[in-house]
């Protein structure tokens, strides 16, 4: 799920996006991206309505 929406949104995942898609409450989202942000040396960036969102390096 994680890799598919990255792939998906070219590289930007909200804890929103992945909370819904797998059906995660939105703290576990939020840790799960945030351990995949340090793995992968992932960006941040903020969203209209001061959203995090998670640049992962695209494939």
């Amino acid at each position: 799920m994680f890799y598919h929406l990255v792939d998906a949104n070219q590289g930007r995942v909200t804890v929103f996006q992945l909370a819904r898609e797998a059906d995660l409450p939105a703290e576990e989202a939020q840790q799960f991206l945030d351990d995949r942000a340090r793995e992968f040396g992932a960006q941040f960036d903020v969203g209209q309505n001061s959203e995090v969102i998670y640049l992962f390096p695209a494939p």
